[in-house]
């Protein structure tokens, strides 16, 4: 669950005037939603972690088995029992968000079942955009292609094994645009970065830019 009243500065701030939360009952939490004492962030999108009814469950109810998994861009928070089952995190995806993506797309390819936690949550703080969100933001073209030819290869190597279905939606076959490996493909950017960098490169740019200037102003006139 995700809810919060307060616009915290930093997570010190939070902890201190958000401990009044940890005392709640399931009970508390509803009426506070109901009441809009608490702001509910819409369990939808990528906060679409809570099931219908999870509200009212029965305090005798542990869990409560998913069905289908709401959307690819879902990143729950999530327990597992460490065995040799679970995967490592891919070491190529180590910026803000798309490791944890592409480990849970991990988990549900290779037939991981899921359930939520029917008689305990957790606040997910309100903070200030950290300086590894704006690293990822200069990365988030790399990293989208990267996840996605990850999901080409775990789609294929998982190919014939059961999976949580996407809700609502039937899910399409993962193929990898690109033609290529990751590592073929980090390979490729960091010679691009490197020519990019290099003295006939910038002044080649330089010169097309100015070209093309020069044709604008061209037809203005």
């Amino acid at each position: 669950m995700a809810h919060y009243t307060r616009n915290c500065h930093n997570w010190f701030d939070c902890q201190s005037e958000m401990t009044i939360f940890f005392s709640l009952t399931k009970y508390d939490l509803r009426m506070c939603t109901v009441t809009q004492a608490c702001i509910d962030l819409g369990n939808t999108g990528v906060n679409q972690y809570s099931l219908p009814g999870w509200l009212t469950l029965p305090a005798t109810d542990a869990v409560m088995p998913y069905t289908c998994w709401a959307n690819t861009q879902q990143q729950p928070f999530v327990i597992v029992k460490k065995t040799s089952a679970v995967p490592a995190f891919y070491t190529r995806l180590q910026d803000f968000g798309k490791n944890r993506l592409e480990w849970l797309t991990h988990l549900r390819f290779s037939g991981f079942h899921f359930a939520l936690l029917g008689q305990s949550w957790l606040y997910h703080l309100r903070h200030r955009q950290s300086s590894l969100a704006e690293r990822y933001d200069q990365k988030k073209d790399i990293n989208g292609k990267i996840m996605r030819i990850r999901e080409a290869e775990l789609s294929e190597q998982y190919k014939g094994v059961w999976r949580l279905p996407l809700c609502g939606v039937s899910e399409q076959a993962y193929s990898n645009p690109y033609g290529m490996s990751v590592e073929q493909l980090l390979e490729r950017e960091e010679r691009e970065q490197q020519k990019s960098q290099s003295p006939a490169y910038k002044r080649d740019k330089e010169i097309m830019e100015k070209f093309a200037k020069r044709k604008k102003n061209k037809r203005k006139k």
